[in-house]
């Protein structure tokens, strides 16, 4: 198994890292970027694994098995369309009938992603070779984040027993 090492801060986090209003721009980076993050430049995955630039809408990526790789496709057909009728609804409508009908559920959902995902990426979860992964190290590697009652209540308590869902 590879070492587990903390990543080091950078300058900037070190000198701001104790700063509400740093917090706060890093907790919105994480909310509104962190899904678009992950499938436009995979990250948070592990580095040994893939290439530094793999993204989830390439249909040739390792990311996906060649059985895959017509779904990634279809995927790609459907954003695209997606993305053109929001483009005539825009030109038709305005701009911000789009942001305020379509733009903020998508950062509601794009943030509750995040706040799933995030039990999956840790500084100290290990990242597995293909000869080590298993389905036990696989579901095990994850955490529990507690979010206080009322979101734990909120959220079916998955964030605070992920590692339970994960087995059961």
């Amino acid at each position: 198994m590879s070492q587990i090492r903390p990543v080091e801060p950078s300058p900037w986090q070190e000198a701001l890292g104790s700063s509400r209003l740093y917090l706060i721009g890093v907790l919105a980076m994480y909310l509104l970027g962190g899904w678009p993050g992950y499938l436009v430049f995979n990250v948070s995955s592990n580095p040994k694994k893939f290439p530094p630039i793999t993204h989830h809408f390439s249909h040739t990526t390792a990311l996906f098995q060649p059985h895959h790789r017509f779904l990634v496709l279809a995927s790609n057909v459907g954003l695209l369309f997606m993305l053109s009728f929001l483009g005539f609804w825009a030109h038709s409508t305005s701009f911000w009938s789009v942001a305020k009908y379509y733009g903020g559920p998508f950062l509601v959902v794009n943030a509750w992603n995040v706040c799933i995902r995030i039990h999956h990426t840790d500084v100290y979860l290990p990242h597995y070779s293909a000869k080590e992964w298993n389905f036990v190290r696989g579901a095990l590697t994850t955490v529990d984040r507690d979010y206080g009652w009322f979101l734990n209540t909120a959220f079916h308590h998955v964030h605070d027993h992920h590692v339970v869902h994960h087995l059961f």
